[in-house]
């Protein structure tokens, strides 16, 4: 059995031809009303959005649970970044983000929805951000189509919304920026989507044969790697980022094969059924919230004891059998003094897993992840955890 941590584009469905954006990135049921350009990469759309601030100076202002790819926008628009505080459970801890906002001032602010869920502090800190006159972007790379619990589009708050749609959808590339008022700069051509081609008939073809488990390089699994081994590990942006490009054909055949109404009620129905079993399980403490009405969850983050070994362990045995699972380890050019000043984010980077959901889920998905969870937990605590108890394919 394999089940991918992500949709894909079905090799069926690619006849040569470009059909173009599709009528939903123009209805604002699904995409928050404003500007819109749809990008290659999100963080290109990130960056045309600070070029249009025409900031020459100044200071961002970001989570300190991000990845570099997240960042790297304010680096390359020349910004000072600093950090502000993201709690153990994944949230916001207001007093203490209120307070970094109002000792940096910052220019430009970025938030993060989590996994597809506003943070219940996020629009009384969008407030404190407008008071010192910051700009606010949403970073809202894993909640295309979700809504918050009053029913609003996650990407409606904030001077900017950011989307990284292959994250979500069956596309290899695109990233969406909407905007409330900026005209940031347009692209003008195609990224080329060939690799992705021959990426995507190899793997239709190993698929056939159910032969993905044991393709160390395609289902995410391998040798045991300490903690700052990844931590170490920068990945520079693609050299495409920048100038602006547009998403290829193949990612315009997948966007068009999206039905947002049937993403949003499979992803929030399985995210259900599977947190909800998550939670019976007694080592793990769920960290994302319940899927309220309108919500269009990306998945269930949990915390277990035990630190990165143990974390390793786990996610390693699940990838080996096939099933959809990840971890955001998410190193930062400025990593150690990022963890030593908020030591909150170095729980999560070494203790939380994701268990995605997506509507490309077999039946049985769940039953299949929450098993082997159980079954793996059970051997991991029976086992010395590290490199010489981790199987190497």
């Amino acid at each position: 059995m394999f089940v991918s941590t992500e949709p894909t584009v079905r090799l069926r469905w690619l006849d040569g031809r470009d059909p173009g954006v599709p009528s939903w990135f123009a209805d604002d049921e699904w995409v928050p009303a404003g500007r819109k350009e749809l990008y290659a990469y999100g963080r290109t759309g990130a960056y045309a959005f600070l070029e249009n601030l025409d900031l020459s100076e100044g200071t961002a202002l970001v989570p300190a649970y991000v990845p570099e790819s997240a960042v790297w926008p304010f680096r390359k628009a020349e910004l000072d970044v600093e950090y502000y505080p993201i709690s153990e459970s994944l949230s916001y801890p207001f007093d203490e983000v209120a307070d970094r906002i109002r000792e940096v001032r910052p220019d430009v602010v970025l938030f993060a929805h989590y996994l597809g869920f506003a943070d219940p502090n996020f629009r009384r800190l969008v407030d404190v951000s407008r008071e010192v006159g910051a700009a606010v972007i949403e970073d809202c790379s894993r909640a295309a189509f979700s809504r918050d619990a009053d029913g609003r589009l996650l990407g409606s708050t904030g001077d900017a919304a950011l989307y990284s749609l292959h994250k979500t959808l069956p596309a290899p590339n695109g990233g969406l920026l909407v905007t409330r008022d900026a005209a940031p700069v347009p692209p003008t051509d195609q990224v080329s989507e060939m690799s992705d081609l021959l990426t995507l008939a190899a793997t239709t073809a190993i698929d056939s044969v159910d032969a993905r488990p044991f393709v160390r390089s395609l289902n995410g699994n391998g040798a045991y790697h300490t903690f700052e081994y990844y931590y170490g590990k920068i990945c520079d942006p693609p050299a495409e980022a920048w100038p602006p490009k547009l998403p290829g054909w193949i990612s315009n055949v997948g966007f068009t094969h999206t039905s947002p109404p049937d993403v949003q009620r499979t992803r929030r129905d399985l995210y259900e059924r599977l947190r909800t079993r998550l939670e019976e399980i007694e080592e793990l403490t769920v960290l994302t919230p319940e899927a309220h009405e309108g919500a269009c969850p990306f998945g269930v983050a949990v915390r277990l004891p035990g630190g990165h070994e143990r974390r390793e362990k786990l996610y390693q045995s699940l990838r080996k059998r096939g099933l959809p699972v990840t971890r955001y380890i998410w190193p930062l050019e400025e990593g150690r003094r990022v963890l030593e000043a908020y030591s909150a984010t170095n729980v999560l980077r070494t203790s939380t897993l994701v268990f995605p959901v997506h509507h490309q889920m077999p039946d049985g998905t769940v039953d299949c992840l929450v098993s082997a969870t159980e079954s793996e937990l059970s051997s991991v605590g029976r086992s010395n955890v590290g490199p010489s108890a981790v199987e190497r394919p």
